[in-house]
């Protein structure tokens, strides 16, 4: 088998492709946020006011909260929704 011209990163040769391993692999971030953390969130696309709650599983750019302490404006929201939000990380920080 040869390497191909095209991809440096590929065999192709007789209908076999197969991935090599590159030199400088992507590795995840590392998320500030933990679970159990309670985090403060504020500007979340659907709510009127901020809230208060805790973290409850971590995504890669955002988390689903569990919520605690909120406004009584957005007692429906939090019914409809129960108790949980999806918050962007950069709407959410530790308090």
């Amino acid at each position: 088998m040869k390497l191909s011209e095209k991809g440096s990163n590929q065999i192709a040769e007789g209908g076999l492709l197969l991935d090599l391993p590159t030199k400088n692999p992507k590795k995840p971030k590392k998320s500030i946020f933990k679970e159990g953390d309670t985090v403060l969130c504020s500007d979340v696309a659907g709510w009127k006011c901020d809230f208060i709650g805790n973290v409850h599983k971590v995504n890669d750019a955002s988390a689903v909260i569990y919520i605690t302490i909120s406004e009584p404006e957005d007692d429906w929201n939090l019914k409809e929704h129960n108790y949980k939000c999806v918050v962007s990380f950069k709407n959410m920080r530790k308090v």
